[in-house]
């Protein structure tokens, strides 16, 4: 269950990281290179991102996948 946890804080760890860097829907997509409509369902919660988009994710942030 540490696993749906963890899916169930992205969106609001996303919304946390997005205020501190004070990045845009639209900037994230640009620095990853993920479609604005998969950010906004991530953002959401109504989807999660799969290994790959997830990593690049983080790597905007600079932060862990486990965060």
């Amino acid at each position: 269950m540490i696993i749906m946890e963890n899916l169930d804080c992205f969106k609001e760890n996303l919304k946390e990281l997005m205020e501190v860097k004070n990045y845009t829907v639209k900037d994230i997509s640009l620095k990853t290179g993920i479609n604005t409509s998969y950010i906004y369902a991530y953002f959401n919660g109504r989807n999660y991102p799969n290994l790959q988009n997830a990593i690049k994710i983080a790597e905007v942030f600079d932060c862990s996948l486990d965060f």
